[in-house]
Parts: structure tokens; sequence; C-alpha cells
């Protein structure tokens, strides 16, 4: 049973904190006018979910130009790697 749930789970962590799926607007009408059972603005949820898919995808498909050695990596490891390179880093020095 661990070995099935396995790939679900690490499929999440990399969604959650590779991606930043969890930044994700309120998903709940604030105007709903039953407070017990509000409605859902599906509209800034689909597109985000949306748009993280479409970001995994594109990072997938580098990862497999770039070489055996790439496919499968982590999106953290790609952008490590190859996104945020060394020098472009906007953090101020402390003095």
């Amino acid at each position: 049973m661990f070995r099935g749930r396995q790939h679900q789970e690490q499929a999440f962590r990399v969604g959650v904190h590779d991606l930043g799926l969890d930044a994700v607007p309120c998903g709940y009408d604030k105007e709903s006018p039953d407070r017990n059972r509000p409605r859902f603005q599906r509209g800034p949820l689909q597109m985000l979910g949306w748009l993280v898919a479409l970001v995994y995808n594109a990072v997938a498909d580098v990862a497999e130009a770039l070489g055996a050695g790439y496919v499968g990596a982590h999106v953290k490891t790609l952008r490590r790697q190859f996104f945020n390179r060394p020098g472009s880093c906007t953090k101020r020095r402390r003095r």
C-alpha cells in the first residue's frame, strides 16, 4: 500500500514546495448569502491549477531535452541548476 501511495505523495510534495501550489487564492465566495454553505469561485482555482500543470509539463519537457540524466528530475533541482543561475540572485548582502 505504501508503494502505491508514494508517487502520489511525492507529486503533492513537488507541487506544494517546488511549484507553489498552496499559494492559490481563496476559493470561497466571501459574498455568499449562506455562510454555512458558501459558494466556490472556480475560475481562480482552475486557472492556477492549469498554470501549475502547464509549468510542470514544460519543465519535464526541458528535462527530457537535456538528456537521460535529467529525465524524472524534480522541478526544484532543475530550477536550482538551470533557472536560478549564480550571479542572478537579487538578495541584498548584509553589511
